[in-house]
């Protein structure tokens, strides 16, 4: 089963300091996003997905970094495992890699690893709970941007409203 998918995104960041009465733009940007992604089924409860995503986004900065530009393409892949423990338990390992490069100003490279497990349980149809845990791995060979570690858990409970 193969999918490909494409689409155009928007996002504007607005500050509301010094006061509540007043709102400025700090970040705009308009972003293309393609992806392509194919699973692979082992058995009824087990299969393999692998997946790249693509994108540009044309982005700018005002405030205190008046007019820099946050062009930037990204490329991810995608390697994901999904086992249903049982017909309401739904267990996933994944790992992704992103790469980001900066396109304008003094180009800059980002690398991301980010490996996790989820799991999650299906009330019914419509309600189910989540639990996750992740971990983040980024360099970047800009020296001025700090490379990271990181780690999160959560939980989310989903409800879905078909119509």
């Amino acid at each position: 089963d193969a999918s490909a998918d494409a689409g155009v995104d928007a996002l504007r960041i607005l500050n509301h300091t010094p006061s509540y009465d007043s709102y400025q733009e700090t970040y705009k940007e308009v972003g293309l996003r393609w992806g392509l992604m194919r699973q692979f089924p082992f058995t009824e409860t087990r299969l393999l997905a692998v997946g790249y995503e693509g994108s540009h986004h044309f982005g700018s900065t005002r405030g205190a970094f008046l007019g820099t530009s946050s062009d930037r393409s990204e490329h991810s892949a995608l390697l994901a495992y999904t086992h249903a423990l049982t017909p309401q338990l739904v267990m996933q390992p994944y790992y992704r890699f992103l790469y980001t490069w900066y396109t304008q100003g003094a180009s800059r490279n980002d690398y991301l690893n980010s490996v996790g497990l989820s799991l999650s349980y299906y009330f019914s149809s419509w309600c189910s709970a989540r639990f996750f845990v992740a971990y983040d791995l980024k360099e970047s060979d800009n020296p001025l941007v700090a490379d990271y570690r990181k780690f999160d858990g959560g939980a989310g409970l989903n409800l879905t409203f078909r119509f």
